[in-house]
Parts: structure tokens; sequence; C-alpha cells
């Protein structure tokens, strides 16, 4: 579907790019463009708007910060389902903010098993190379389509018999926090499409 032409103020103190990506916005939110429609490309929005293509990009990019938007390679840029286009693995409100986008998160449990840190997983947890280390990885679900697969690694010592734990059904973070009383009150989250863990930290000694 084209997009109703708008006329950028380029007589105004605001960035043409953010003009145009406030225009986009306001077709996203209106229903104009849906989830998964494209985008106009690149060069058409060039054309239509009359900008320099830095101008498109910047604007793009924005929505892509937004998560409003999404890449294919090949293919063009594509309007994100509003359903899930929020922080949907911010790691302490995955299942709450999925209950308020009127969403059925679920869980299931993919592997749970004890091993010996590698020097660079003992380096990334602060303990030492050989420690007992639980290896968790959960298939984070939203109305039974798989979201996103969520690799844990967590010192035996901290938090001794984790895996009896109902991994299935309740938050890890809850867990750890009613279980071992062990508060998060900060976290670096990493996030990767399509990749292996294994390659940024090395798979566990005597692992695969």
């Amino acid at each position: 579907m084209p997009l109703s032409r708008q006329t950028l103020e380029r007589s105004s103190v605001i960035p043409l790019y953010y003009q145009l990506q406030e225009i986009l916005i306001e077709q996203i939110d209106s229903g104009m463009l849906k989830p998964n429609d494209p985008i106009p490309s690149e060069n058409e929005l060039c054309r239509m708007y009359g900008v320099s293509k830095n101008t498109v990009l910047q604007a793009i990019q924005s929505l892509v910060n937004k998560r409003l938007v999404y890449r294919v390679r090949g293919k063009g840029t594509f309007v994100a389902d509003s359903k899930i286009r929020q922080s949907i693995t911010s790691f302490l409100g995955y299942s709450s903010e999925i209950v308020n986008l009127k969403r059925t998160p679920s869980t299931k449990l993919m592997l749970s098993k004890e091993i010996e840190a590698s020097p660079a997983l003992a380096n990334q947890l602060g303990v030492p190379k050989g420690s007992v280390v639980y290896h968790i990885q959960r298939l984070r679900e939203v109305d039974a389509t798989p979201m996103a697969l969520q690799t844990s690694f967590l010192p035996k010592d901290l938090c001794p018999g984790l895996l009896d734990a109902p991994l299935e059904e309740d938050s890890l973070f809850k867990t750890l926090k009613d279980r071992f009383r062990i508060e998060i009150t900060s976290a670096t989250e990493t996030l990767q499409a399509g990749h292996s863990p294994w390659e940024d930290i090395g798979p566990p000694e005597g692992g695969s």
C-alpha cells in the first residue's frame, strides 16, 4: 500500500530524518502499514520526500532501534509485529510484559545439567576454572511461537539444588530470589540470532 504524501518542513529546526521517522511511525500506528508489510525502499523514500539517502538511512535505523521495523537482507525493511515488538527478552519482565500485551507466554526446558567451567566460562562467571556450573537452556514462546532460546550458566555453589526447581513453570530470577535469597540488581544481556553461544565463550571442557 503506498504511503500518503506528507510534506517535510525544511525550514524547521527539527532534523529531516526525525520528521521522516515520525511520518513512518504515524503510518504504522494508523494501520496504513501493517505488521510484516514492507516499507518503501530507501530510493523510493528519497524520491518521495526529496531527501538524501543518508537522511533516509538515519530514519530507518531509528525505527530499527525502536523495534518498529526489521530488516531482511536482500529483501528490504518490514514493519514489526506490534504484538511482540516490545522488549520481550527483557531479563526480568518477560512473562509479565507478554501478559500485559494480552499474549500467552510459555517456557520449555531444553537442557539442564552440571558442567565444568572452561577457562573462558570461568572468566565470565568469576569462578575458578573447573568449577561446577549449571548449564540451563530454555525456549521462550509467545502463543506457542518460539521467540528466543535463553542459555544460562550459574555457579552451583551459588544456588545448590537449582536443577530440582520447576524451571519450566517459574521465572529463573524469581526462583533465585525466592529459593536462594539472591536478589538480581543488575544484568548484562547478550542477544544473537542464529548463532551458537559457544562461539563467544567457548565450549565447556568435556562438553559440546
